[in-house]
């Protein structure tokens, strides 16, 4: 007679590092060495407490806490910091930075009290994000991090400082911890292992000219916007008809939300003759909806199949009869850095695609990809290099760039809308 199967999920060893955990919930637990006791120990306690509480993860949560003695660990710290960050960071993408260190953190140090951790600990986990020596789990597979270069690593450190900051601002943690985490220096040019950030340079208009027939109209046509006005890539995708004023030969937009938002700046864009011929075909629709929609491309993009077939419609599949009824993804209200970019690189592979004899994995390869291919943030330094070779300065740069005090426009003085405007009417 067979052994009937556990019920619960099993203890499993993460091979990379040596350490048990149990996924509960689709929630990673990691409890110590798979070797020690101990980690079986809390282990069954978990599985008790998640019983006990109904499979529910407030169960997990409780479990954590009695095997950290009731401590404040780094798994609380994580929880409670991302729920303030989502709420005031909102939809920009500094949100979505603090995902990585955090998973770095879990990774080393979830179950430790975050009392313990000082200087020492932060310098070896700076380490680790240049190393690329450490694993994580990700959809039940285990992967290989990739190594941080000196910008990132430096980001993601200052990052670690600002959670405990906003921790000891609540009087979670003590000060002390705080102040002992701000004596570790950042990492400089020449003075450690970590590479270099590689260095990004405007995109040629030739290369842009040979990526746009490969897009559909509504990613095109952003790409066009931020080639001309040098708009962030949130900034882009989020246009809607009731944000601009076009009123004028140049029309203002004004976001509603942006990256400077919280410094208390007021953003708006000038929208040259050039631009304003793209974006008036995406004016015809509701003042507050948004004006690049992937369910409209998507919407072209299937009737253009239907249009180019060449079965007869009697013979074969209707259209959309052989849809799945759940699909894993659909197409959002609007595009995001991320999907655009997934965009433009799919783009730029179909207009230069591989010499023969060259295989995508090859170093040859991936050489040439990376020669042949442009992100959505190099239209804006595009964008910039054009408007500050025409004006001689950095004012119409820094208003158009929406730059708060950033090195890329150098020292500047107090920025000129009216300058921006001209720029924008001459060239954009």
């Amino acid at each position: 007679m067979p052994k009937p199967k556990s019920s619960h999920p099993k203890l499993r060893e993460h091979k990379a590092s040596s350490r048990a955990y149990v996924v509960l919930n689709g929630r990673t637990i990691y409890l110590g060495k798979h070797n020690d006791p101990k980690a079986h120990t809390d282990y069954w306690a978990l599985i008790a407490k998640w019983e006990a509480s109904g499979r529910s993860l407030e169960g997990v949560a409780t479990a954590a806490d009695d095997a950290a003695g009731g401590a404040y660990t780094f798994a609380h710290l994580i929880r409670d910091f991302m729920e303030h960050a989502r709420d005031y960071y909102g939809e920009c993408g500094e949100a979505a930075s603090y995902k990585s260190v955090c998973r770095l953190l879990r990774v080393f140090h979830e179950r430790e009290p975050v009392a313990s951790f000082g200087p020492l600990k932060l310098r070896t986990l700076r380490e680790h994000m240049v190393a690329g020596d450490w694993y994580y789990t990700r959809r039940g597979a285990v992967v290989k991090a990739q190594p941080w270069n000196r910008t990132n690593a430096n980001a993601q450190t200052n990052r670690i400082k600002r959670m405990f900051k906003w921790a000891v601002g609540r009087e979670i943690i003590d000060a002390n911890t705080l102040h002992a985490l701000q004596a570790v220096e950042a990492l400089r040019a020449g003075k450690t292992k970590a590479k270099p950030p590689r260095k990004v340079g405007p995109v040629s208009e030739a290369m842009v000219n040979d990526v746009l027939p490969h897009l559909s109209r509504q990613v095109a046509a952003l790409v066009r916007v931020m080639w001309l006005t040098g708009m962030r890539p949130s900034e882009a995708c989020a246009m809607r008809p009731l944000e601009i004023d076009a009123t004028g030969d140049v029309w203002l937009y004004k976001p509603s939300q942006h990256k400077t938002e919280h410094h208390g700046i007021a953003r708006v864009i000038p929208i040259g003759p050039q631009c304003v011929e793209v974006l008036k075909p995406f004016m015809d629709r509701d003042a507050g909806a948004f004006m690049f929609s992937p369910i409209e491309a998507e919407r072209e993009r299937r009737a253009a199949l239907t249009a180019a077939r060449v079965t007869p419609a009697s013979c074969g599949n209707r259209p959309g009869t052989n849809r799945r009824e759940k699909p894993n993804r659909t197409p959002g209200e609007k595009y995001d850095a991320s999907s655009l970019l997934k965009a433009v690189t799919r783009a730029c592979a179909n207009a230069y695609p591989l010499p023969k004899g060259i295989w995508s994995n090859s170093a040859e390869g991936k050489a040439w990809r990376k020669q042949h291919a442009f992100t959505p943030y190099q239209l804006r330094h595009a964008a910039a290099t054009r408007t500050r070779q025409a004006t001689g300065g950095l004012e119409a740069v820094q208003v158009m760039l929406g730059h708060r005090n950033q090195s890329t426009t150098e020292v500047y003085a107090e920025p000129d809308l009216k300058a921006a405007v001209e720029a924008a009417r001459r060239f954009g």
